[in-house]
């Protein structure tokens, strides 16, 4: 359970040697030109230092003159990316490297039933479905496309089954996150109830032990949690009432205990089997928690009598119950984390007891069952299960069928799960060469087992490799770098390479199967993921080095990279191309305006671009901790000086440049990628197009949709790259387009 632009200011930014390299062919589109975006200067004044933000007019609520430019530079990109050849042949290729294309996520197990969402090769959207534990029926409760009120857009985005598994509360989305919707299905009826919850994006619904209404988080007035100043609450809902009788019993902004981060996300979780309420607090970004805890049946009582369990400040990330004890994963006194355990009925961090110590590789995440702890641990490139016995007092491994990774339980897609009233635990598993599974250990045979879930993985790889690797950085630390290629990869120094990084909030870029990766590799070229500064795979002070003051080291360690994978023979910076999602994207841009030449084309993807203006706007706050604040002096200026937007040189030839994004993202709002597009299409001197694709309307593609949008930016990458077979084709009429062009899904993103 985790909860889960005056341009420059002297001296802030460092502009490096350029490497020498030919400028791409600018291409003839029927729309020749892209749209040219208004200028309408907006001076602002920080502690002396003096900016002119020339596209300040793009930011907040979508106006039509900012619609209009994003419509316009759309059918730009469009008609650009639309004559590259090759892209056809290599979404058959993205195609084939998915094999059936079943996803399954927000795995939930309740007692011998389990509850998820599963997509399949045909369906739009994913469905909600149970099935037996043991016996592997499935049946499906709710197809989004079904409902009568659905919209064309319409997705579930959380579940959460009651107690005795009558119920499933789950929230419906049709334009983004923002306008998540929470309902209830009785599955034992087969019926939707009336339920009817708007503002749940951070909902977090946890039952009350009989199954008559649950807690939950929404904004504290009741409004949109799309607002600069988001006021959280929990309340209880009592099925059958209306939710304007909701009994308010957590407001962030009256706690009943100490609590200080600037954007507060607070949630009640009521652990099955558990005679605790648990109020867990977070920042909406970070990864650390505060834990209070208090009987089920005082709740009622005021003040209810919370006591804590861990307290800000004490390095919690994750914390997991059975029955009266309480399991933490903190990073205090403990690099690569350790596991400690509390009394219910007598917390106190201070005096916790370590039952799992601290190890060479990071505890990533820790599962409560009724018979032991388990607890993930990176390994290498791989993980282990560790399996701790309440009766023993040493954990021991379970061996898994293959060297992979554990997914992190934030954000749903996978993780290490139990209930704790059952023995045993289920975990996603999955490596750079293996599609994910999703297993069981199962404590009646004392191994792991596969239950079927995935449908088996046809397509041999056995072609490919992965190669793990280092590059020094600028100050001597070793940055973990991946590759996935052929193995009859040549190193000719001429290979083309795209160079993926994140780096931020702690969070690791795991292996996981990625096939745009192996796409990749199929046209010679190696997909390296540089595990750069301020994620979260060496530990706390792994990120620690790339946050806050220390950001840039995220930057500097992926221009390492890319020194590195020509170092070792495999490219140059005329055949490297880096992408970014979210602040990955804000990595990838810092890099490439410290060092223009590094690469040759970039692919920013839903980017956290301009962070200097993101806490004016909604959920904008939450990123505080990890990039620091414009009100305060001296975090402003680190904040400006990793601000690509506010770096943007005239006269500097940049790279040819893919941005894109989407209206109904809440996270990185659209015009992020518009302002830096606008910018970037106005200085850069190189020739080399600057295309910006953003999607106005929300919900996911669907499959055919989402490896045409993957397609499309590979080949624009490799087209950039001068790849042969992926030379611009004579101008043709422009062709029918799929309804979320802008915006291919990716991961990693924060679970903001």
């Amino acid at each position: 359970m985790r909860f889960c632009s005056l341009r420059l200011c002297a001296g802030l930014l460092v502009t490096l040697p350029l490497h020498e390299a030919a400028a791409a062919p600018v291409p003839t589109a029927p729309n020749a030109l892209p749209p040219v975006a208004d200028v309408k200067p907006v001076t602002d004044t920080y502690f002396g230092t003096t900016i002119i933000d020339n596209y300040r007019w793009m930011e907040g609520e979508p106006s039509p003159a900012f619609r209009s430019f994003l419509s316009a530079s759309k059918t730009f990109a469009d008609d650009v990316i639309g004559r590259v050849r090759g892209i056809a042949k290599l979404q058959k290729d993205i195609d084939s490297f998915s094999g059936p294309y079943v996803t399954v996520s927000d795995m939930t197990p309740d007692g011998e039933t389990l509850f998820y969402l599963r997509r399949g090769p045909k369906d739009d959207v994913a469905r909600l479905v149970t099935r037996g534990a043991s016996t592997g029926d499935e049946r499906v409760l709710v197809d989004p496309e079904t409902l009568p009120d659905a919209r064309p857009h319409s997705e579930i985005d959380q579940i959460a089954p009651s107690p005795d598994g009558a119920y499933v509360a789950f929230g419906l989305q049709d334009n983004g996150p923002d306008s998540t919707v929470l309902r209830v299905f009785d599955s034992a009826q087969g019926v939707m109830l009336g339920e009817h919850i708007p503002g749940a994006r951070f909902a977090a619904v946890s039952w009350l032990p009989d199954s008559s209404g649950f807690y939950y988080t929404r904004p504290a007035d009741g409004g949109s949690t799309n607002r600069p100043r988001l006021r959280l609450a929990v309340f209880l809902h009592k099925l059958g009432s209306k939710t304007d009788r909701d009994v308010l019993t957590l407001d962030a902004a009256y706690l009943p205990f100490p609590y200080h981060a600037r954007t507060v996300v607070p949630r009640l979780v009521l652990p099955p089997g558990s005679d605790y309420a648990l109020a867990v607090l977070s920042n909406g970004v970070g990864q650390d928690i505060a834990v209070y805890s208090a009987p089920i049946s005082e709740l009622g009582e005021h003040p209810a009598p919370w006591r804590g369990l861990a307290e800000e400040g004490d390095g919690v990330t994750e914390i997991s119950v059975s029955g009266p004890i309480a399991f933490l994963l903190t990073h205090a006194q403990a690099p690569t984390f350790r596991v400690v355990s509390e009394d219910l009925a007598d917390p106190g961090f201070a005096t916790a007891r370590t039952v799992m110590p601290a190890g060479d590789g990071v505890i990533t995440g820790i599962a409560a069952a009724a018979d032991a702890l388990y607890a993930a641990r990176r390994a290498g490139s791989g993980m282990q299960l560790l399996r701790l016995d309440y009766n023993q007092s040493v954990a021991e491994q379970i061996r898994l069928p293959f060297a992979g990774t554990i997914a992190p339980a934030y954000g749903g897609s996978g993780g290490l799960i139990a209930d704790p009233r059952v023995n045993g635990t289920f975990l996603s598993l999955e490596s750079w060469m293996h599609p994910k599974v999703w297993l069981r250990y199962d404590l009646r045979v004392h191994r792991i087992t596969d239950p079927s879930i995935m449908p088996v993985f046809p397509r041999d790889v056995s072609a490919y490799q992965a190669i793990e690797t280092t590059a020094t950085g600028d100050d001597g630390t070793k940055i973990p770098l991946s590759l996935i290629a052929r193995r009859d990869v040549a190193k000719d120094k001429a290979r083309p390479v795209l160079l993926e990084a994140f780096g931020s909030y702690g969070y690791a870029y795991d292996a996981r199967y990625l096939p745009i990766a192996l796409a990749w590799a199929d046209q010679g070229g190696v997909f390296a993921v540089a595990h750069v500064r301020g994620g979260g795979e060496l530990g706390r002070p792994w990120h620690d080095a790339g946050r806050l003051g220390a950001k840039a080291n995220s930057m500097l360690d992926l221009l390492a990279c890319a020194r590195a994978l020509a170092a070792q023979g495999y490219s140059n910076p005329a055949k490297i191309a880096a992408s970014g999602t979210n602040a990955g994207a804000l990595t990838v841009a810092g890099a490439m305006l410290r060092d223009p030449g590094a690469f040759r084309a970039v692919l920013l993807r839903a980017g956290l671009l301009n962070p200097l203006r993101s806490e004016e706007y909604p959920n904008g706050a939450a990123n505080i901790a990890e990039f620091g604040s414009a009100h305060d002096p001296m975090q402003f200026k680190s904040l400006f000086a990793l601000d690509p937007y506010e770096h943007v040189q005239p006269g500097t030839a940049y790279p040819a440049v893919l941005l894109t994004g989407s209206l109904a993202d809440p996270v990185a709002p659209a015009w992020h990628a518009a302002k830096m597009a606008a910018r970037l299409m106005a200085d850069s001197s190189s020739g080399r197009p600057i295309l910006l694709r953003v999607s106005q309307d929300g919900g996911s593609p669907n499959r055919a949709d989402q490896e045409e949008l993957q397609a499309e930016e590979l080949g624009f990458l490799l087209w950039q790259l001068d790849m042969p077979d992926f030379a611009e084709a004579p101008a043709a009429p422009p062709r029918a387009r799929g309804r979320h062009k802008g915006l291919a899904r990716t991961e990693p993103r924060h679970p903001a």
